[in-house]
């Protein structure tokens, strides 16, 4: 597993992903700005809070997304299978 911030490059993200590594995204009203360019290339989405902005992203986003306090464990769940 490997973590890193929103600020990370795309080209740095696009490097380490392949068929055996995913991209789990979790995100926060403060960061869905950041978070749109990784949308297309996550797995999964982890939604971290309820706030409207946080929440229209988790709508629009075309990817499984979980909520609540095992939402890590369940993007984890779908990223292995």
């Amino acid at each position: 597993m490997w973590v890193a911030r929103l600020g990370t490059p795309a080209f740095v993200v696009d490097a380490y992903l392949n068929r055996d590594r995913k991209l789990i995204l979790c995100v926060d009203k403060e960061s869905v700005a950041s978070a749109l360019i990784f949308a297309k290339k996550a797995c999964a989405v982890v939604g971290l809070d309820g706030h409207e902005r946080t929440q229209e992203f988790l709508n629009a986003v075309e990817r499984p997304v979980f909520t609540g306090p095992d939402a890590v464990l369940w993007a984890v769940r779908e990223a292995l299978i």
